[in-house]
């Protein structure tokens, strides 16, 4: 998966701190500023199997385990970021008016 320098840069804010995977509001504000960044920079959909292995890779890369914990919350957090994309991504369609 090749992401943009942008969204390169707010998936390692989000990774980065040793706190990432302890569900702390701070850590869900910068996940969401990753789902952001990655709607704006690939728009709405993202294959979460090669999100999750690049997830994976840069927590290890960081010296950190990376084991089943781990991995169930990547699960529950790119499932969340499926349904905020299909959310954004019906929103912005409702969003334009009919033609008269």
């Amino acid at each position: 998966m090749q992401l943009t320098s942008e969204t390169e840069a707010v998936l390692n804010d989000w990774v980065g701190p040793e706190t990432w995977d302890s569900n702390h509001p701070s850590d869900r504000k910068r996940f969401y500023r990753l789902v952001d960044q990655y709607k704006k920079d690939h728009g709405y959909s993202m294959n979460e199997p090669d999100m999750r292995y690049l997830i994976k890779r840069k927590v290890q890369a960081k010296g950190r385990s990376f084991g089943s914990n781990q991995e169930e919350l990547v699960h529950e957090y790119l499932g969340v970021a499926r349904d905020i994309l299909q959310f954004s991504a019906a929103v912005s369609c409702s969003w334009v008016s009919p033609a008269r």
